[in-house]
């Protein structure tokens, strides 16, 4: 929802080429009732599209300029890492979120998108003006496998604690 109050604050030459989709299941208590608000408010189309079966998100995502989901903690739960995003990313879209939970852990701000305190609902749009940059540093950097630290000596270390006297051979990665 907060996402729609930041483009409502649009000027209106921005709202008139702007159509906002809602992809997914919203139906947190009332929120979906809340969002549904919102939306007759807008001044702009907002689309609730609902779930999409995995086999047509990719179409889905081939027609978005730019990805946002500012997740936000809901009583004892916060966005634990936020596969979506790299999901969205990985198709080449800027992203727009906020930094919470494991989030920054998915999104790198000003590279693969960009990442805003909650609550700050004005900063949600100011990518917008100069998106293009950062669409192209996210279709460029967004889409190569980030750098997964190797758990090799972890396990190398451990080994005989498990009560083996030789360790496993490790795979390598072929980089």
């Amino acid at each position: 929802m907060e996402v729609i109050h930041a483009l409502k604050a649009l000027p209106a030459t921005q709202r008139a080429s702007l159509e906002y989709w809602l992809v997914g299941a919203h139906g947190k208590e009332n929120y979906d009732k809340l969002l549904a608000a919102a939306a007759a408010d807008a001044g702009f189309p907002v689309k609730f599209i609902g779930d999409i079966p995995d086999d047509q998100l990719g179409a889905t995502y081939a027609q978005a300029d730019i990805f946002a989901m500012t997740s936000m903690p809901h009583r004892h739960s916060v966005e634990g890492f936020g596969l979506v995003y790299l999901e969205a990313g990985a198709h080449g879209l800027p992203i727009v979120a906020h930094a919470i939970g494991g989030v920054p852990e998915a999104v790198v701000d000003g590279v693969t998108g960009l990442l805003v305190a909650p609550g700050d609902t004005p900063a949600l749009t100011r990518p917008l003006p100069g998106c293009s940059s950062i669409s192209r540093s996210a279709a460029g950097s967004a889409r190569r496998p980030a750098p997964v630290p190797s758990a090799a000596p972890g396990v190398i270390q451990l080994w005989p604690c498990l009560g083996n006297p030789t360790p496993p051979p490790l795979a390598r990665s072929h980089d």
